[in-house]
């Protein structure tokens, strides 16, 4: 069996929030449609916000915490476990500091992951670092 291609992945750095809900809608409008599409949380909104993502979509949210500082357990679990359970064709990471976003990326793109996730640009925006 030839192996999975690697899931296009999505980051994007933002305070939870309405703002934040919107900005992940606009990018789940933007893939194409009925391709499987995962979403990992970072934080949540006070006012549930974020909770209103679509039906077909997966998402888990977790308790906030920088990946790359904390070592954070459980988005590591959640991230295996996503790509295990659903074999998503797009990923989004909704995370909330942009202030390690280059050692976030960095951890992305290494071993065991750099082989089953592809780091793209969110559409419309600039590049990340």
């Amino acid at each position: 069996m030839a192996p999975a291609p690697p899931v296009d992945t999505y980051c994007l750095f933002e305070r939870p929030g309405t703002e934040r809900s919107r900005h992940i809608d606009a990018l789940l409008a933007r893939l194409p449609p009925g391709e499987p599409v995962s979403l990992i949380i970072e934080g949540s909104a006070a006012d549930g916000s974020e909770f209103a993502l679509h039906r077909d979509r997966q998402a888990h949210v977790i308790a906030a915490g920088c990946p790359c500082c904390l070592g954070n357990l459980t988005m590591r679990v959640t991230l295996a476990r996503v790509l295990q359970q659903e074999n998503p064709r797009h990923l989004v990471l909704a995370l909330i500091d942009a202030g390690h976003a280059e050692r976030v990326h960095a951890w992305l793109t290494a071993p065991p992951y750099a082989s089953r996730l592809a780091l793209r640009a969110l559409p419309g925006a600039a590049p990340s670092p």
